[in-house]
């Protein structure tokens, strides 16, 4: 297929959309402090877009698809800055320099986690598409209403999600065990070929469910875990720090989306969606478990090493009096909360 100018510029203004998009999200720190907020209000969209936008293709094409929902868009423009207040940005080891989080590792980890987890989630959706309509020979209604599905189970189970791993000290396990379902879920979805597990709309609706479950709460403990990072390496809590995150956030979903869609397009021409289904899988293990895996341990010698401090100035304390012991035991708890 030759692109015209008329092709060309559609892309040109979708790209435009998405940095808006993109600028919008590194808000997501300083202005929405709830676990899953933002997820939520993205889910309900991936919800309601692909079946609103099926039924729009049926009704009245292309055109139609791209009618309503840009005067929308373009009314919302206009009423979203008289929706927010003025934030204090800065602190005391605020330098203004993207740079000071990306020196961190274990920060920048979790953004290379996330965007392994979005390059799987992009390709999925680029390449389901076809999937369904080649396999199960679907209306573009019907799968709209199959995509809708991981938006629904993300916008449900994110506030969840957003409350599990606010009342817990780290989210390197939900993060762990959220990858682990994704890979799962993709092997299902495929499904791969080493599973001999035949191609059927009921593997598919439950590799998408498991899929959409682990995804959601991968994005939004990884996110976390990033903030609690920042945390360790004595960054001020406030805003400043909270927008620069949100920023390293977007760009590692950006940065995985942009990638899967084209990939995972040029493997779905060559070798089909369950054979391409093993490519996913590896980014998810490579990129994902084993830097989770390697979080996990870090943390392990760090309690560890925290734990034999405390006992190390417990057991000197006694030396110096019962009094002076409960002194030091109230400082070394103080210590050691992660």
């Amino acid at each position: 297929m030759k692109y015209t100018l008329r092709h060309w510029l559609v892309l040109v203004f979708i790209n435009f959309v998405n940095v808006c998009t993109g600028s919008i999200f590194t808000l997501q720190g300083p202005i929405f402090p709830f676990e899953g907020s933002m997820e939520m209000a993205q889910g309900f969209g991936l919800t309601i877009g692909p079946m609103i936008g099926g039924l729009l293709f049926t009704i009245g094409g292309f055109m139609a698809t791209f009618l309503l929902p840009g005067i929308i868009l373009f009314l919302m423009t206009f009423l979203t800055p008289f929706m927010f207040t003025k934030f204090p940005m800065g602190g005391a080891n605020y330098e203004g320099d993207i740079r000071i989080v990306l020196r961190k590792p274990r920060i920048l980890i979790n953004f290379v986690i996330l965007a392994a987890i979005t390059f799987v989630l992009s390709s999925i959706n680029a390449t389901l598409t076809p999937f369904l309509h080649s396999t199960f020979n679907m209306s573009p209604l019907t799968i709209g209403f199959m995509l809708g599905l991981h938006g629904a189970l993300s916008a449900v189970l994110s506030p969840i999600w957003g409350y599990i791993i606010g009342k817990i000290d780290t989210s390197v396990p939900v993060l762990l065990g959220a990858l682990v379902i994704d890979i799962l879920g993709v092997a299902i979805l495929g499904p791969l070929p080493i599973l001999g597990i035949p191609v059927s709309l009921l593997s598919t609706l439950i590799g998408m469910s498991l899929f959409a479950i682990g995804s959601g709460a991968a994005v939004l403990s990884s996110f976390n875990n990033s903030i609690s990072e920042s945390k360790l390496y004595s960054f001020s809590n406030d805003n400043s720090i909270m927008a620069l995150l949100s920023a390293c956030y977007i760009f590692s979903y950006s940065f995985g989306t942009t990638l899967g869609a084209p990939i995972s397009g040029y493997m779905y021409d060559k070798i089909g969606f369950s054979q391409a289904s093993y490519c996913f899988v590896c980014v998810l293990t490579i990129f994902g478990l084993l830097p989770t895996v390697y979080i996990c341990i870090t943390n392990l010698r760090r309690w560890i090493c925290l734990t034999n401090e405390r006992q190390r100035l417990l057991r000197s304390s006694y030396s110096n009096g019962i009094k002076h012991s409960f002194s030091i035991e109230r400082e070394v708890n103080t210590s050691t909360k992660i």
